[in-house]
């Protein structure tokens, strides 16, 4: 009788979750939701990653004294090693949400829900968990796209994965758009 009352409760979420207007509503605030936090919750650790790493550059940088040994290993292996490991909160957090969309049965509801829009572009609903984790790192979403099965659908997903963009894309939009629009008026200032 517990697992009657449980299925109910699970039959009463699904019409809401699976609503046709309420379901796509809930999709957007659980994403929304999703998403501000990779960035919101996520920027507090990323700083003091941030931070320890400048520390541990420039405490190598002191200790070994001016020379290319030090801008070697401060500014290249330190500095190059912290500006990766910085993107690491982001992508705990992402992968974090991921586990407690799939533990709570909420992932495949989603992929039913994303299934028709999806479906324009030659893609079931299967390739959302890709795309999705390609916000936070194109490289593991493209191993997640070994659970499609259809080859065709798999490489449509793995060919729109770089589209999706994650914060350590966004610096290289950012200097790349300079560099393309510095000479315009609209860039420089007043």
């Amino acid at each position: 009788s517990s697992e009657l009352k449980s299925l109910e409760r699970l039959r009463a979420w699904d019409k809401i979750l699976l609503h046709p207007w309420w379901g796509i509503g809930a999709f957007v605030l659980i994403m929304g939701a999703i998403f501000s936090s990779i960035f919101w919750v996520a920027a507090p650790a990323m700083d003091a990653v941030d931070s320890f790493f400048s520390f541990l550059a420039l405490a190598a940088n002191n200790w070994l004294g001016a020379g290319l040994a030090s801008d070697f290993l401060a500014n290249g292996i330190i500095s190059g090693f912290g500006a990766v490991m910085v993107f690491v909160p982001q992508i705990f957090i992402l992968f974090f949400g991921l586990i407690l969309l799939e533990d709570s049965g909420y992932l495949a509801r989603a992929a039913t829900i994303v299934d028709r829009p999806l479906h324009k572009l030659g893609l079931s609903g299967r390739a959302f968990v890709p795309l999705l984790s390609g916000f936070a790192c194109a490289v593991p979403a493209v191993m997640a796209t070994r659970n499609i099965r259809s080859q065709r659908e798999r490489w449509i997903t793995v060919f729109i994965l770089p589209f999706m963009t994650c914060s350590a894309r966004l610096p290289v939009y950012a200097l790349l758009l300079t560099f393309i629009f510095a000479k315009n008026e609209a860039w420089k200032d007043g």
